[in-house]
């Protein structure tokens, strides 16, 4: 690369982790904190052995709709094993927790890490703000966001070197030897963070963009050569329309557990939604794995004449497998519990490159000109 090429693009990428580092930095260690997430809440909220069995889904449907006579729709979440409370949400209402051995609500339990968690995933995504005020700190964090993601070009393009050589790339890659300075040592950690966590990072910010602007989550599909789709208003409820529980008991005759277990017999956990038309079937989405990986969810479809129809990954088009697999792979989860470790990894690894990065900056605009001014006035003398 010519120089002064190379001189606008490090003044670019010195500029851009500046204004926007803070942002970026809020964004990686609140990032890292929720790396886990999802473990952490099953660890909290599991429930405490005893001698009872979880009844089959069919015997179960109707006592965990029993409390909900008047709603319209509900959204319950089952976990095979029973270890995991069940949950059943009305529309957009609050989760009521069920024991789903017995049937019977029960408290939350893991209030305090349920609530800790979500004031931090709230956090991360518009800084706990609401109105106006979260609209704006979703802009901002949108920005940093896209900020970061041309950091980590121009960071590369910077780090490349004219020549490849092994000697070179040890010591970019590794501690030893050990830097010999301080400002030597913020240079080794930013390159080597860098070099080592580019690719985790690069699917993160990719991610996220789309998360953050509809015109990247309108480019996915366009990637994958079909049109975004079109959110359309939810239908109005018709007078043939049936409580849940009248879906449930339409259905309960049927051997449900069974029929999902012979369309998928790895599930783990299936979330159904009750409630719609007389005459619509019910659709269960069966996790096979312990959550956020998408290609392990299946839809199965049960009609009230007991034949089951189902719809795995991958026969979603192109563009839907796409957008449902960048949710996850954001997180990491969507590569399992190796994924997460590496998300999280990277997460940190980004604070500490937002940090090397403003002491270098602070020491080339602020401290390093003070001290040539200093020197000016004692020669003067």
């Amino acid at each position: 690369m010519k120089r002064p090429l190379r001189t606008a693009l490090f003044w670019l990428h010195l500029t851009g982790g500046v204004i926007a580092g803070l942002a970026i930095l809020s964004l990686a260690v609140s990032g890292a904190l929720l790396g886990f997430e999802r473990q952490l809440l099953a660890s909290a909220s599991a429930l405490l052995p005893n001698n009872s069995q979880r009844p089959p889904l069919e015997h179960g449907l109707s006592e965990l709709v029993s409390a909900y006579g008047p709603a319209e729709t509900l959204r319950l979440t089952l976990a095979r094993d029973g270890t995991q409370p069940a949950t059943v949400r009305e529309g957009r209402g609050p989760t009521t927790f069920v024991d789903a051995r017995s049937g019977k609500a029960m408290e939350d339990p893991a209030p305090t890490m349920r609530a800790a968690l979500a004031t931090l995933r709230a956090y991360h995504r518009w800084l706990t703000l609401s109105g106006v005020e979260r609209d704006q700190a979703r802009a901002i964090l949108g920005a940093a966001n896209l900020v970061f993601l041309g950091l980590i070009f121009t960071g590369s393009v910077l780090w490349w070197p004219r020549l490849l050589r092994w000697p070179w790339l040890r010591q970019q890659l590794t501690w030893r030897p050990a830097p010999p300075t301080a400002k030597a040592r913020d240079l080794r950690l930013h390159h080597m963070i860098g070099a080592w966590a580019f690719l985790p990072l690069l699917i993160i910010c990719a991610s996220g963009t789309v998360f953050y602007y509809r015109w990247a989550n309108d480019a996915v599909y366009t990637l994958a050569g079909e049109p975004a789709p079109v959110r359309a208003p939810a239908p109005a409820r018709s007078d043939a329309a049936l409580t849940p529980a009248a879906v449930a008991k339409r259905f309960c005759a049927l051997p449900l557990e069974a029929l999902i277990g012979a369309a998928v017999p790895g599930w783990t956990q299936l979330t159904v939604t009750l409630g719609g038309e007389a005459t619509e079937p019910l659709r269960f989405s069966v996790d096979e794995s312990a959550g956020g990986q998408p290609q392990a969810v299946t839809t199965v479809t049960v009609f009230e004449d007991g034949t089951v129809e189902t719809a795995a990954f991958d026969t979603l088009s192109a563009g839907q497998r796409a957008r449902r697999l960048l949710r996850f792979l954001h997180t990491g989860e969507a590569l399992g519990i190796g994924g997460q470790i590496m998300a999280t990894a990277a997460s940190i690894g980004a604070a500490v490159m937002v940090w090397t990065g403003l002491a270098l900056s602070m020491r080339r605009l602020i401290l390093t000109p003070w001290r040539r001014r200093r020197q000016g006035v004692r020669k003067g003398r």
